[in-house]
């Protein structure tokens, strides 16, 4: 029957090899003499063999001993160092943060990049959704830095940039001043939304909403169609599309703010690293506009 042994006999018996003394190796383990001696009882019982044998005031390896000490000393090996791969897993320092999934797509990924590349240990996790629910989640602890849009009149988090709220429609949309503006994007909480409907309302021009997606894939890809607009930061419009401000009697829209919302935790050493890549990233205007959109045939609403 197979037996399991212990990596603390194991341990013990690899000390003795190397110092050739109980006295010595109880020392070096912290242990009594006479525990290293019960040990290597045990372990002989174990194997069926006797692995050490006294040679005046030295302990040396019988052949047994010898063959068992490059097991020994791998074993420990494999068990110190899977040991040590999830102390490290445990004690890795994480940034949990929430965005749309519009900035995720288009703001963030080069951001990302240059902070894993002098940052390779710390874990970060992006979480997609609107603004609301991402400060409801990082009021509850949930999320440790946000990145989220801010309109002009609100003061919340700090301000990285101002941006230029455009509208958006693909390169043969048709809308005639009669019918209502035909809008796609988030769903409800989405500030680009929100603006959006209320700056037409203002302006008595009537509108639809024709298709809502927390994909800014499947935003985009409706756009494409050419039977659908959107308002978006002027820094976040994707490839493929064009603006349409002062078309179709469209109205003039307000600009917002790029804000991040942070913990103040000054011992978090990564999350203060992260929150300065982040700033200067989108103060230099930082963006990836290498997402091609194409249209997935939508039908209209």
């Amino acid at each position: 029957m197979l037996r399991n042994i212990e990596i603390s006999l194991l341990r013990s018996f690899a000390t003795l090899a190397s110092t050739g003394s109980f006295t010595r190796s109880a020392e070096l383990l912290f242990r009594t003499q006479s525990a290293i001696t019960m040990q290597m009882q045990k372990l002989d019982e174990l194997l069926g063999c006797k692995l050490t044998y006294r040679s005046g005031k030295s302990i040396n390896l019988t052949a047994e001993g010898r063959m068992l000490l490059p097991y020994a000393l791998e074993i420990i090996r494999l068990n110190d160092e899977l040991q040590a791969s999830f102390s490290a897993l445990k004690h890795r320092e994480q940034i949990r943060i929430g965005t749309s999934d519009d900035y995720a797509v288009i703001l963030l990924p080069r951001i990302i990049h240059a902070f894993r590349a002098t940052h390779p240990d710390v874990e970060l996790t992006v979480h997609c959704s609107n603004r609301n629910q991402n400060l409801e989640k990082f009021k509850q602890g949930e999320l440790d830095f946000l990145l989220t849009p801010v309109t002009a009149e609100e003061n919340i988090g700090e301000t990285l940039r101002t941006d230029r709220l455009v509208w958006i429609g693909s390169p043969g949309i048709k809308i005639t001043e009669s019918e209502p503006v035909p809008l796609t994007g988030f769903p409800l909480g989405c500030v680009c939304r929100d603006l959006m409907i209320r700056i037409l309302t203002k302006s008595n021009r009537k509108w639809k909403f024709v298709y809502s997606s927390n994909s800014i894939v499947s935003i985009h890809s409706a756009i494409m169609s050419g039977q659908v607009v959107s308002a978006v930061e002027e820094s976040t419009v994707p490839n493929g599309v064009n603006i349409i401000d002062g078309q179709f009697g469209l109205p003039p829209l307000p600009e917002v703010k790029i804000s991040a919302i942070y913990k103040n935790d000054k011992k978090n050493k990564a999350l203060q690293r992260f929150c300065q890549h982040v700033s200067e990233g989108i103060r230099a205007g930082t963006a990836s506009h290498a997402v091609e959109v194409r249209s997935l045939g939508f039908a209209s609403g």
